[in-house]
């Protein structure tokens, strides 16, 4: 049954929040400057980084409902793999399917860094196939740049059906 009048939807940001914010003034007390800049670097070279979207709204006509993506930041590539589920068995069979891809083409990670979600097996089989492996912590998601390759990943997918 349609009403009417629908009840006035709670606001979101969706997305919006992406943009630089601007004309934001800090409320600390400015403090002494000492003009001193400290940096340190770290070598990204032969790293994937690796996670899975949420659960789509609509499963696939082939009975998808996740995505695993992995950047690899030799090639600046983003690769995406379907699932069925977030299952171990279905996990384990993508993970294959992209490491074995990306090792026709030549890239052998040294490093992968994963959501802090991941379950023992796939850990495992990490461990066997690129030796190391990082998991982003707990509730700060955006050390993980796989969290960056899916936002890009999803905008260039909307483009694409929109034509």
């Amino acid at each position: 049954m349609v009403f009417k009048h629908l009840p006035k939807p709670e606001a979101t940001t969706k997305g919006h929040q992406h943009g630089a914010r601007q004309n934001v003034r800090s409320t600390r007390p400015k403090s002494k400057r000492d003009h001193k800049v400290y940096a340190f670097t770290q070598d990204t070279a032969h790293t994937i980084d690796s996670d899975l979207t949420g659960q789509f709204p609509v499963i696939s006509s082939r009975g998808h409902r996740y995505l695993l993506i992995v950047w690899d930041s030799d090639s600046n590539a983003i690769l995406a793999e379907p699932m069925r589920n977030r299952g171990t068995t279905e996990h384990l069979r993508v993970y294959e399917e992209i490491s074995d891809y990306l090792a026709t083409r030549g890239c052998k990670p040294d490093l992968q860094k994963l959501d802090n979600e991941a379950s023992k097996a796939p850990k495992s089989k990490i461990r066997e196939k690129v030796g190391a492996f990082q998991l982003a912590p707990p509730h700060n998601h955006r050390t993980n740049p796989a969290e960056r390759a899916i936002q890009t990943w999803k905008n260039h997918f909307i483009a694409m059906l929109a034509g």
